[in-house]
C-alpha cells in the first residue's frame, strides 16, 4: 500500500456504488482480496492499514483473504477461505 488515503478514497468510491447508503441499511461486510503476495508475505502494518482503509470506507467489518487462488461466490458466502489476520 503506497497511498493510504487514495486507497481509502478508491474503497468509498466501490462501497457507495455497490452500497447505496439507506435509511435503516447496515454497512458491509468488506471482503479484500490481495491476490499479488509480497515476498515474505504481509506485514503487520500493511494487514492493518488495509483494514483501516475498509473500515474508514464504510464497512462494518473487513476481512482480508489471503489467496493466490481467485474466490468464487460460494466460497466467500461460506467464508471457506484463509483469512489474514494482523497482531
Amino acid at each position: 500500500m503506497g497511498d493510504f488515503f487514495s486507497v481509502e478514497k478508491c474503497f468509498k468510491e466501490v462501497v457507495s456504488k455497490l452500497c447505496p447508503k439507506k435509511f435503516f441499511c447496515t454497512p458491509p461486510i468488506i471482503y479484500i482480496h490481495l491476490l499479488a503476495k509480497n515476498e515474505g508475505g504481509y506485514t503487520n502494518v500493511e494487514v492493518k492499514a488495509f483494514t483501516e482503509a475498509g473500515l474508514g470506507a464504510g464497512g462494518r467489518s473487513v476481512k482480508l483473504i489471503d489467496s493466490k487462488a481467485v474466490i468464487n461466490k460460494e466460497l466467500l458466502l461460506k467464508e471457506q477461505f484463509c483469512e489474514l489476520k494482523g497482531a
